[in-house]
């Protein structure tokens, strides 16, 4: 591989340079982060109808196409059902909030919608990901292994109010568009 990598004239990273840990690189990296990111297309009619409805904002919940949530602990699944409990009004037109398994496009995606991040890192690569968008004030990390109702209303809260959270996705992104 190093051999291939140095007989190269280009290296295409997946990852987004702005996010990324620094670290030194040569003219041959080229960061491509999002280049396996859909333009977003608009909602289904049955979908956009309860999210226009919606008044206090929107969550969404995903960790991924690989993870199952039946292989999920029952306290983990009992964490999230209280933390929902927790607010009731979490439906809106804006996406507030993002729980996420911390795989790079899901945070890549994020990042470009400026929605900051609840990271619950399963596996693989997650961890750093995870570490990588906490360190930017983009997201909240949760550990998978002390993961209760308290700690998701905890992270949710603290990704809904605090200012540096809200505004580090949107900047990011900004940055980005500007030196494209």
């Amino acid at each position: 591989l190093q051999e291939a990598i140095s007989k190269s004239t280009f290296v295409f990273v997946n990852a987004d340079e702005f996010v990324e840990f620094p670290r030194p690189i040569t003219h041959k990296i080229v960061y491509v982060g999002g280049i396996a990111v859909d333009k977003p297309k608009p909602l289904e009619k049955e979908l956009k109808k309860v999210m226009d409805a919606a008044i206090g904002g929107a969550v969404l919940i995903s960790f991924g196409s690989i993870a199952e949530s039946k292989k999920m602990t029952p306290t983990i699944k009992t964490a999230f059902v209280h933390m929902m409990r927790s607010f009731p009004q979490l439906t809106h037109p804006n996406m507030k909030a993002f729980v996420s398994h911390g795989g790079m496009n899901s945070l890549t995606e994020s990042i470009r919608a400026g929605v900051p991040i609840v990271c619950i890192p399963l596996f693989g690569d997650q961890m750093r990901n995870a570490k990588m968008v906490e360190k930017r004030n983009v997201a909240v990390l949760l550990d998978k292994q002390n993961l209760t109702a308290d700690a998701l209303v905890w992270a949710l809260k603290t990704v809904l109010i605090d200012d540096r959270l809200i505004s580090a996705p949107h900047q990011l992104h900004s940055a980005r568009i500007d030196n494209e």
